[in-house]
């Protein structure tokens, strides 16, 4: 159910942004009036939009890293969303290029910090990897793809944190 709320929240920020063509106030305060969502700040030089709601918070658009995020993330990659709840926390990192090197450097601090993965999942059209594990009582998702023009996605989850 929260995760619905916040998924429900998410759609109608795309669709009032896409829609729009008044001012950030207007579109803040019409995000503002759905269920849910407390408090929406956009920034109109950055694009970026922050967002708390009944469950968490959402920074789409740009962010960092949240303060002792537990994954050692390769640098380089620019952060596009952060959603943090009570549940945990995810992040979608971007990237230029540099799967493999992405890759070696997660599987790396997953090697050093993993007593066992639960699951691995890879392939090569698009190129991907995802791993499934748990840690100190949270559960792990790291997923990498690669896209068609060389760009590289990394999506963390972290539940139980």
């Amino acid at each position: 159910m929260r995760y619905q709320r916040l998924a429900m929240a998410l759609v109608a920020t795309a669709s009032i942004l896409l829609t729009a063509c008044s001012g950030d106030e207007s579109i803040e305060r019409a995000i503002e009036s759905q269920e849910g969502v407390s408090d929406v700040e956009i920034d109109a030089d950055s694009g970026e939009i922050e967002m708390e709601t009944d469950d968490g918070s959402v920074v789409i658009g740009g962010g960092e890293l949240p303060a002792g995020f537990p994954i050692d993330i390769p640098g380089g990659g620019e952060v596009q969303v952060v959603t943090e709840t009570d549940e945990g926390t995810a992040v979608l990192i971007a990237y230029s290029s540099g799967f493999d090197d992405i890759v070696a450097s997660l599987q790396n601090w997953i090697d050093s910090n993993i007593a066992e993965v639960d699951s691995t999942i890879e392939s090569s059209s698009p190129p991907s990897i995802s791993w499934a594990m748990q840690h100190d009582g949270a559960a792990y998702i790291i997923r990498v793809v690669e896209g068609a023009d060389g760009t590289v996605q990394v999506a963390v989850n972290v539940a139980g944190t």
